[in-house]
């Protein structure tokens, strides 16, 4: 009974596997609904403007899980105008444009660039603490094989303690490499940071400042805003979720 059972299971159990292994995985786009835009490399390009700042837009696209826009804000003011990435949110809206509220929030803020940047300082302090540790447990645990080798009494004494300074270089050879690796990549994640998202700046009259600004994505929902507080006015994007497969 069991072995007619279990043929009869396993085609069964091929289809499922093979229907599940074979689903796409949803895609999604985010595009603006403005009847008025531009387009460059395929990226659609918004703007608005008014007495206190123009902005400009270009959705990017998604990147781990965050949507990306490239942000332009200009002073058209004839005083200081202060831009705090992370005071930018989006605002969800269902498919009639009224609030949604997930997990009792209907907004969801940019990361901010200054809090990432010193997480990544706290990292790369934590590593440089990590590495001093692990270099002094490896040449304890050399000094303890080799003084193990040292104590014995057998005729290949000289082999086993060749072998133990061999693994205390190895480990540490293997250390270094790791954590040259660890801070190379915590560095240019700082870097990335620092000099291509969009900061906390005081523009003066005039004065154009330009970055990314990342926000946590929700494709499931249909419609949203996009809201860049500026001191006293608030710029408005309206975008639209998108599958595309």
């Amino acid at each position: 009974m069991k072995g007619k059972y279990l043929q009869k299971f396993i085609p069964l159990l091929f289809i499922m596997i093979t229907a599940f292994g074979c689903a796409e995985m949803p895609v999604y786009k985010i595009v603006s609904e403005d009847e008025q835009k531009d387009y460059y490399q395929g990226r659609e390009i918004v703007a608005r403007n008014d007495d206190i700042a123009k902005t400009t837009l270009e959705i990017d696209g998604q990147s781990e899980n965050n949507y990306v826009f490239y942000l332009t804000v200009t002073n058209n003011s004839s005083e200081s105008l202060s831009v705090h990435p992370e005071d930018i949110y989006l605002e969800l809206l269902d498919e009639e444009k009224q609030p949604v509220f997930i997990n009792g929030q209907n907004t969801v803020y940019a990361l901010d660039p200054e809090t990432r940047i010193n997480e990544i300082n706290s990292d790369i302090k934590s590593r440089d603490t990590w590495h001093g540790f692990a270099t002094g447990i490896n040449i304890i645990t050399a000094f303890v094989d080799v003084a193990s080798a040292l104590s014995d009494d057998y005729d290949h004494k000289g082999e086993r303690v060749g072998n133990s300074i061999a693994n205390g270089v190895d480990a540490q050879l293997n250390e270094n490499s790791n954590y040259e690796y660890d801070i190379d990549n915590m560095k240019n994640d700082k870097n990335f940071w620092q000099n291509e998202a969009l900061r906390i700046t005081d523009l003066q009259p005039g004065e154009t400042i330009g970055g990314l600004v990342f926000v946590p994505e929700h494709n499931e929902i249909k419609y949203m805003r996009l809201c860049i507080p500026l001191d006293s006015v608030e710029h408005v994007y309206l975008l639209k979720t998108i599958r595309v497969n």
